[in-house]
């Protein structure tokens, strides 16, 4: 849970509960990127990989859009989706984008990370805990500002076994 005060300055406070869901995988051999952060690195040199959703009395917020995050928030790095994406990405000069798939192989290799994730937590985790809210959070809620994490979910949807029907 975390506590944000309130825009233009004024005195309130916000709550905003959020559930966060953390793998570490092995740095590829390729492709690579010339810097990690130490805290996108666990205690055994592998990459950290978080994803994160919104929630309201314990249900997911599907009508919050998603941001990428290094580590703080992308200025507009929408997702597309209600999930928030926490990884090293490559981002512009002034670190207002994450760079596009077709540029930084790097950059679609961690948002095809981030999608294992969320499909592997859609059909175990998440159906249990959130029930139909977990195929809602990853439904297209925004126009994404990178669609590679939303395409990336949305191939997976497609072809895994990942559907409560298919069980």
């Amino acid at each position: 849970t975390r506590t944000a005060t309130g825009e233009k300055g004024g005195n309130s406070q916000t709550t905003i509960e959020e559930i966060e869901f953390q793998r570490s995988v092995p740095e590829p051999t390729e492709p690579t990127s010339d810097s990690i952060p130490a805290y996108f690195r666990d205690p055994h040199g592998q990459i950290r990989i978080a994803i994160a959703v919104r929630l309201k009395r314990k249900k997911i917020q599907t009508t919050e859009p998603g941001l990428f995050y290094y580590p703080l928030a992308v200025p507009g790095g929408y997702t597309g989706s209600a999930v928030n994406v926490s990884a090293p990405f490559e981002l512009n000069n002034d670190r207002s984008k994450v760079i596009a798939p077709r540029i930084s192989e790097w950059n679609a290799w961690l948002a095809d990370q981030a999608s294992e994730l969320a499909i592997d937590l859609l059909s175990t985790d998440w159906l249990n805990r959130f029930g139909a809210d977990g195929y809602l959070a990853l439904s297209e809620r925004t126009q994404p500002s990178n669609a590679m994490f939303a395409d990336s979910v949305r191939k997976l949807l497609e072809n895994r076994d990942c559907w409560p029907t298919n069980k």
